[in-house]
């Protein structure tokens, strides 16, 4: 397998990963989550996002791709309340707790992307639906697209 290094799609799709882990833990604990997945993955396998579907590749998490990992990851955990509250406002008859899981979390992240770190609309809710059609169910997408289109 070929090794590259991550680009920025790979690294939103590492931070969605480790932000799952918000949904079984407090957010406090998001520091010791991101030590744990570095120590524990210095190599991951996902669909390399340039070629074939059904094509994989090695990404190596280098130590170049940990701060902006970190980052994102942090900066959604300590604006949870924030973020969760722009959610529920804007999932007319849902509750996060209904919510499933990967959705809730592709939710946040995006959220995240597009109030604390300004990046343009269109792109956060492309990525947060593609992300929805690699792990969430046949729904999530389209659920995915229009909860962040309400919100942006």
């Amino acid at each position: 397998m070929e090794k590259k290094t991550m680009i920025r799609r790979q690294i939103r799709e590492t931070a969605f990963r480790i932000l799952f882990v918000l949904n079984f833990c407090p957010a406090d604990q998001m520091q010791d989550q991101l030590n744990l997945y570095f120590t524990d993955h210095t190599e991951l396998e996902i669909d390399d996002l340039t070629e074939e579907e059904d094509q994989k590749a090695v990404i190596r998490l280098d130590q170049a791709s940990w701060p902006e990992i970190t980052a994102k990851c942090l900066g959604a955990a300590g604006h949870l309340p924030e973020i969760d509250r722009i959610i529920e406002e804007s999932s007319e008859g849902w509750k996060l707790s209904r919510l499933t899981k990967v959705d809730l979390t592709l939710l946040r992240l995006a959220v995240y992307e597009m109030k604390f770190e300004n990046l343009p609309s269109g792109i956060a809710i492309n990525e947060a639906v593609e992300l929805a059609k690699r792990y969430g169910t046949d729904k999530s997408p389209a659920f995915v697209n229009g909860v962040l289109a309400k919100i942006s």
